[in-house]
């Protein structure tokens, strides 16, 4: 019998409730089965493509939080649909209605981080799990448009790049991760607990806090282990490097001395560093890709995590929650369906004339010609330009450097 759909998207069959519960097991043991049989790994991703919806349909009501770590596996066959709801019930359960032992704290609007930060960094994580509910001072209004607003101010602040805590991947500058500088700063480690803290209450409660994470730290924090060539997803110029190094004909890298590169002595008593060669070149790149990207940054990630899973139910880790989304899942939860649209009055007073009077006919010409392209045309044109993916969160007044034009 063919499946019928219920209100809210959900396939019901005909089947009793024991039946599914039977498919439901059945998936769990081929999914694990697929691990090592890759027959079975075929027949399943047949059936997966086939019956996605009544896959969803089965794992909604029955799979639990104990099914994440084979669930993992099959994510990419599952609708976003199910499994944001799948991760939302790793945040405890509050009867929506009850505002009773929420917490509520102040802060003044002029000293939004540091009275966020002490206050919520002080506070034990039970009073997260009944919800919270910011005020400002000297203000009487309370609730869901104070807790969004307070949400997006404490963003701005907490992901400026001047604070130094978080900075802005090389290929979208939307996107954001543990600045490796901030580990020289023990007092730092704090701040990454209380920001871990913030981003779980930001995916508990549906807040858009215009936040991208950059894909090495979302992988770092689904618990994957890392690799160099992973910085394609996220830093193409030191990827295309490090291939470089490894793709150039063993001959012809030992004639040049290995470009120049040696080992970094980390410490003076080891000595005179060693030169990189063919035979020893993958061991290298190994060694900086995770000096540079693990290393630096596995202090701040580790608070990072302690704090985002203290907003989850006890017993839950981070890497669970993580695991279980896709990165584009996050992102639309943290940053919603809009495109990051280029405002054209900034781009123009974020360019510098060499030759030119802004009031020139050609001058004229280039910005009409500008604001008749679509989204996709001026982004690479913005690429084109400056090597520019993405603007950061706040337009082109995030940029360190003025656009030029020049006769």
């Amino acid at each position: 019998m063919d499946p019928k759909k219920k209100e809210g998207g959900d396939l019901i069959d005909i089947a009793s409730q024991g039946d599914m519960k039977i498919c439901h097991s059945n998936l769990k043991e081929l999914t694990i089965l697929s691990h090592s049989n890759e027959i079975v790994k075929h027949d399943l991703g047949i059936i997966l493509k086939t019956w996605p919806d009544e896959v969803c349909a089965i794992l909604r009501r029955f799979a639990t939080i104990e099914d994440s770590q084979w669930l993992v596996s099959i994510k990419d066959f599952t609708s976003y649909r199910f499994r944001m709801t799948f991760c939302k019930r790793m945040f405890p359960e509050v009867a929506e209605e009850d505002d009773v032992g929420k917490l509520i704290f102040t802060v003044d609007r002029c000293n939004i981080f540091a009275d966020s930060f002490t206050q919520l960094s002080e506070a034990t994580p039970e009073l997260f799990h009944a919800g919270v509910s910011p005020m400002f001072r000297h203000e009487v209004a309370i609730g869901e448009g104070v807790l969004r607003e307070w949400s997006n101010f404490l963003a701005d602040e907490l992901f400026d790049r001047k604070r130094q805590l978080f900075s802005t991947s090389p290929d979208d500058m939307r996107r954001y991760r543990p600045c490796p500088q901030s580990n020289q700063v023990s007092d730092d480690l704090p701040y990454f607990r209380f920001a871990g803290r913030f981003l779980g209450l930001a995916l508990r409660h549906d807040l858009s806090i215009g936040i991208l994470l950059d894909p090495l730290f979302f992988l770092q924090l689904s618990g994957v282990t890392l690799c160099y060539t992973d910085l394609e997803k996220t830093d193409k110029v030191m990827y295309q490097s490090f291939r470089q190094i490894l793709d150039m004909d063993p001959t012809e890298f030992d004639q040049k001395e290995g470009l120049g590169l040696t080992f970094p002595t980390l410490f003076p008593e080891e000595g005179e560093p060693v030169r990189v060669s063919s035979t020893n070149r993958d061991k290298y790149v190994d060694f900086m890709f995770h000096q540079s990207y693990i290393t630096l940054v596995e202090k701040q990630i580790e608070s990072f995590e302690v704090g985002f899973s203290e907003m989850l139910s006890q017993g839950t880790r981070a890497s669970t929650f993580f695991s279980s989304l896709t990165l584009k899942d996050v992102d639309y939860m943290l940053h919603g369906a809009e495109e990051n649209t280029i405002d054209l009055h900034q781009w123009k007073k974020h360019t510098l004339y060499d030759g030119f009077e802004e009031s020139e006919d050609a001058i004229k010409w280039f910005w009409m010609a500008v604001t008749d392209l679509n989204h996709e045309e001026q982004c690479k044109l913005l690429h084109f330009w400056a090597a520019i993916r993405h603007l950061p969160k706040d337009g082109f007044f995030g940029l360190t450097e003025k656009f030029r034009i020049s006769k």
